[in-house]
Parts: structure tokens; sequence; C-alpha cells
């Protein structure tokens, strides 16, 4: 009890605060820059939008163009990784405890890491919808979507992804979860190897 009362710290404290993942060190700076980066397609997608189309200036950009269906699907997959970021730090700040070996990195180095594998695990959960493997009225809809030039994608659907990429990142065993569930449904229904 005196070492505790002599460093200053109680259990309550958080953690947070003495890790280099702080404000002082650059925390809100590097977080700053690595979500704008990550979510600047989607920004610029948004605002196209608002603006009706800006980049439909171009005479070789048509609604249907590949341009316009690339500047989609680039919007898609921002916007996954943007929220899985997001998600990410919610938890970081929630929690107020970092892993002891994170805050032997470098401020730059552990954001990119935790904000990288939240982004990683939102393509993966954008890919299980693609791919139809995750279906249903709480899960965004790529039904319609027969090719990568045919993308219909509904404002719900931005939602759904929204909300969808945001619990991965806060939560980081869920991914990990689905896909030991895919593996073994995968096994059980290949049956027992002879």
């Amino acid at each position: 009890m005196a070492d505790i009362a002599d460093s200053g710290t109680t259990d309550r404290e958080p953690v947070f605060a003495e890790t280099h993942l702080s404000a002082r060190d650059g925390f809100l700076i590097w977080s700053g820059v690595i979500l704008a980066s990550l979510g600047l397609p989607f920004f610029a997608f948004i605002v196209g939008k608002v603006f009706n189309g800006w980049w439909t200036a171009c005479p070789a950009i048509t609604p249907c163009s590949p341009i316009s269906t690339g500047v989609n699907w680039l919007a898609i997959i921002s916007c996954s990784c943007l929220f899985g970021a997001l998600g990410v730090m919610s938890s970081l700040i929630l929690r107020r405890r970092i892993d002891p070996g994170l805050s032997k990195l470098s401020v730059l180095k552990a954001l990119l890491l935790v904000y990288g594998l939240g982004a990683i695990f939102s393509i993966m959960l954008l890919a299980l919808f693609i791919g139809g493997f995750l279906q249903g009225n709480l899960f965004p809809s790529f039904q319609n979507t027969i090719s990568w030039m045919e993308l219909n994608f509904r404002i719900p659907d931005w939602g759904k992804i929204v909300v969808w990429s945001f619990i991965v990142g806060f939560s980081e065993r869920l991914m990990p979860g689905v896909f030991d569930q895919l593996t073994e449904r995968l096994a059980h229904a290949q049956g027992p190897k002879e």
C-alpha cells in the first residue's frame, strides 16, 4: 500500500495517461492524420454527392462510367476503413487501458497498428457482405450487384456499413469469432476426413 501512495497512482487511475498514447505525445494529431487519410475518398464522395456530382463535370465521367463506379467502390471501402478505425479509437479511449506491448512503440507505430487492424477487420467484414456470407435486414445488401460495374448501393446500406464497421473496430474479438464460426461450419459441411 505504501508503494501505491509513494508512486502517486491507484488502481482506479487510467493507465491510458501513463502510456505513450497520450495527447502530449501527439496521439490526437496522429489520430487525426490517420483517420483523415482513411476517410478522404469517402469524404470526397459525400462532397461530390452534396454538390451534385462535381466530378461529373468531366465528359469522360458519367453516372455509369467505370470511373464513377470506381469512385463508388472506393468510397464504400474508405467508409468501412474509417469507421472501423473510429471504433478502435473509441474502444481505446473508453477502455483506458493499453496493452503493455503497445506502450513500448512510438505513438505513430502504435496508432498505425491499431487503426490498421480496425481497417483490415472492417474490410474483411465488407468482403463477407459482398460475398453473401452475412445476409439479412441488419446487413447491407449487395444482392442486386451482379458485377463490379453494376453497383446498386442504397442509403440504408451506407448506414449499415457505418454501424457494422464501427462495431467490428470497437470489438476486436468479433471478426476472429466470425471467422472461427465460418471455419467450423465449413469443416462440419465437409464431414470427417478419412
